[in-house]
């Protein structure tokens, strides 16, 4: 709480009905105020820097990722939109291609940040498609020693698994076969880490303690 009270200390002196007597320049406040202070510390408060307080009433200009400019009122405005602050919308606004990820299906290709979401992708801002991953793969038993990733426990199925998981995968021991503790006194061997509905060990029964 100390530190907001101290940048908001910061604009001392309001800019309006100053006109050109307003030597330095003025911050645009995100709720539409304008006031005299430094563009560091206006962009600390979610505004932007400008010569005049009329410029406020413009509005910051938006470059989106599908080329549109757009007029907003900060700097974390335009950001949630994947946008970038220009100083004019002219003709440098162009489409941006980024990558687009279908979480359902795994599939991440470059689309346009438009055609992405209406296709029902998400768009990965700065993320490599090795982030787009099939929320329903998952690690398939084929054996205790044999585990398989598929796109489904449909997939699984098909290939004759015993077991499926989206929880854990082939490389974290998802097939390894230990023992599982389902209550007091209630312990068996030799069941596969994701069919165990219980608590897992790798130990075998006699040597846990099931609570």
């Amino acid at each position: 709480m100390k530190k907001g009270k101290l940048l908001v200390v910061v604009f001392v002196a309001c800019c309006f009905g100053m006109g050109n007597d307003c030597e330095q320049r003025v911050c645009c406040l995100p709720d539409g105020t304008c006031v005299q202070g430094d563009p560091t510390q206006c962009i600390l408060q979610g505004g932007f820097s400008a010569d005049s307080c009329e410029e406020c009433q413009i509005g910051l200009r938006c470059c989106l990722p599908s080329g549109n400019c757009v007029e907003v009122l900060s700097i974390t405005d335009c950001g949630n939109m994947a946008g970038s602050i220009v100083d004019v919308c002219d003709d440098s606004c162009q489409p941006r291609t980024q990558n687009c990820c279908f979480a359902q299906t795994g599939d991440c290709r470059e689309l346009d940040a438009d055609d992405c979401v209406s296709q029902g992708g998400t768009n990965f801002i700065d993320q490599s498609c090795d982030q787009c991953r099939n929320v329903n793969a998952g690690a398939c038993c084929l054996s205790p020693t044999r585990c398989l990733t598929t796109e489904s426990e449909a997939a699984c199925t098909l290939l004759g698994g015993v077991a499926f998981s989206t929880e854990v995968t082939c490389d974290d021991g998802a097939c390894i076969t230990g023992s599982c503790c389902k209550g007091d006194d209630d312990c068996t061997d030799l069941v596969i880490r994701i069919s165990c509905n219980g608590t897992f060990s790798e130990e075998p029964c006699e040597d846990v303690v099931c609570d």
